[in-house]
């Protein structure tokens, strides 16, 4: 079983005349059943209680301003599962198929429209987890809050200032707030992580 990944999610009313042909026995082609499918699909819940939610949560957010689509499925890559927004990378292992998934339903999605970046997420993994090991959240006291956009970031050092998005690494946390999180303290581009549930990369930011 697969969705096409050009299937939108139907609302409430297409969902309701999708359903009303069904019980006059009309025939639905392939994109009515995905969108009737996805609209009845389970919302992702707001915090994580399983590695797959886990991953699921770093995925692009609809109402993102990257154009990049194919950042809000699942992908499978050598027995890796991942999910990424282009500034934060969940990953663990799977059993799946290699693949992109509807995050929700965790069905395959074909004619996904752009090349998932498989290769350099798995570098970027390799890379940070080189660094050596350095704080907890906890010592990364210093706060700074950010006006454009509006949020919070605990900051790294460097020679250049950077920081991380409080909100993102909480979320990579999860119930694991005791990781150790391993960076380049000269130059801290990336903030790396790895707890039971899989392993995580932030991206950080000049502040």
């Amino acid at each position: 079983m697969k969705i096409d990944g050009r299937a939108k999610k139907a609302n409430k009313s297409q969902a309701f005349e999708t359903v009303l042909k069904m019980k006059r026995n009309k025939a639905l082609d392939p994109g009515e059943l995905d969108s009737l499918l996805l609209h009845f699909a389970p919302p992702q819940p707001k915090t994580p209680t399983t590695p797959l939610q886990w991953v699921a949560s770093a995925i692009r957010k609809p109402n993102s301003k990257d154009k990049r689509t194919y950042l809000s499925y699942l992908r499978v890559h050598d027995g890796v599962l991942m999910a990424t927004d282009g500034h934060r990378l969940h990953a663990t292992y799977t059993e799946l198929d290699d693949g992109c998934y509807d995050p929700t339903t965790l069905i395959k999605v074909d004619n996904v429209d752009g090349q998932y970046p498989d290769a350099a997420a798995l570098r970027i993994i390799n890379d940070a987890r080189a660094a050596a090991p350095q704080k907890t959240i906890s010592e990364l006291t210093e706060k700074v809050f950010l006006t454009d956009p509006a949020r919070t970031v605990l900051t790294l050092g460097g020679k250049r200032p950077m920081a991380v998005d409080e909100a993102q690494l909480l979320s990579a946390l999860g119930p694991y707030t005791d990781t150790i999180l391993q960076y380049n303290s000269d130059d801290p581009m990336r903030l790396y992580g790895e707890h039971e549930w899989g392993t995580f990369v932030l991206m950080s930011i000049h502040i």
